[in-house]
């Protein structure tokens, strides 16, 4: 018989969403879905010297309201492949499956959940990303995306995109070469050019300096903090069939994950009449949406299709 001498399981893009957003436990017996209530805004007046006060205002508010959901993950291993298999660990590596999926499908849920945000998107089909994008993504947040009304929304920011978004991103912050094309450059002073510090060049922020190295090394593996926001690569957002892809930029606290019931294990392996089996069962409970969906976020449309060169 083949001997096998090793056995591995599928890499999987892991919880890159859930990492980005606030958690808030649900506790039992609180009803069917997680609820917040925030107030409305009161306006103050000028009151002239000696004259009452007449402005009185009543108070408004309006509610979040998120109801989680069960997610499970399910797998039967026969009491015949437990005994022939030659892989002496595979309920830990089906564990390590199990696991994987649970996490791929609740990063996948949190991508499409992103059209929760309602502030009209930035980009459109094959938009390139870039740091003015980012720029752009970051000062309507500082304002809550709104000139009429601004409400600011509190750091920590985070900005998901696909990883071959990501591609021409670092190339632009880190420019290899004296220009683009054959025409001008926005990379900074003498074509571009990035000078040695004190010989009168301009240095970029992927110049010479030690942002534009680590960029260099690592890539996309780079931790890249950009326009006042913690840059996330998912490859879980799919593009679509012409290569765009739409992702978000929004604040922690505007993303709310709701924590009924963590994932755990409950496996069954005592029923007879399986003849052996076991039956492996992840399973939990969460909901996920938008606190303030108008000011705490906003999507963004990009070219993600493959990097060539």
């Amino acid at each position: 018989p083949t001997v096998f001498a090793d056995f591995l399981t599928i890499y999987d893009e892991m919880a890159i969403v859930k990492s980005c957003m606030e958690i808030k436990p649900m506790k039992p017996h609180t009803g069917s879905s997680w609820e917040r209530r925030n107030y409305g805004r009161v306006s103050a007046f000028a009151v002239a010297d000696a004259q009452d006060i007449n402005q009185a205002q009543a108070l408004s508010d309006a509610s979040t309201s998120i109801t989680p959901a069960d997610i499970a993950v399910q797998v039967v291993l026969p009491g015949s492949t437990k005994r022939r298999t030659g892989d002496t660990d595979i309920t830990g590596n089906i564990g390590e499956m199990m696991g994987n999926a649970y996490a791929l499908y609740e990063d996948t849920q949190l991508l499409t959940a992103f059209s929760g945000w309602t502030a009209t998107a930035l980009g459109s089909t094959s938009t390139v990303m870039s740091p003015t994008m980012a720029a752009a993504l970051a000062s309507n947040l500082r304002i809550g995306n709104s000139t009429a009304n601004p409400e600011p929304w509190p750091k920590p920011w985070f900005l998901v995109i696909h990883p071959n978004s990501g591609v021409p991103l670092v190339g632009r912050i880190i420019p290899l070469q004296g220009g683009v094309g054959s025409g001008a450059t926005i990379y900074g002073a003498d074509a571009g050019a990035h000078g040695v510090a004190g010989s009168g060049g301009t240095i970029g922020v992927g110049g010479l300096d030690s942002a534009g190295r680590r960029l260099l090394s690592e890539g996309l593996g780079a931790e890249l903090f950009l326009a006042g926001m913690t840059v996330k690569y998912d490859a879980n957002a799919v593009p679509d069939s012409v290569g765009n892809v739409t992702t978000a930029a929004f604040g922690k606290s505007g993303y709310l994950y709701i924590d009924e019931v963590p994932a755990h294990p409950a496996h069954q392996m005592d029923d007879q009449s399986m003849r052996g089996a076991t039956e492996f069962n992840i399973w939990g409970t969460m909901g996920q949406g938008q606190y303030r969906p108008a000011a705490s976020g906003i999507e963004i449309t990009l070219d993600a299709s493959t990097a060539t060169s």
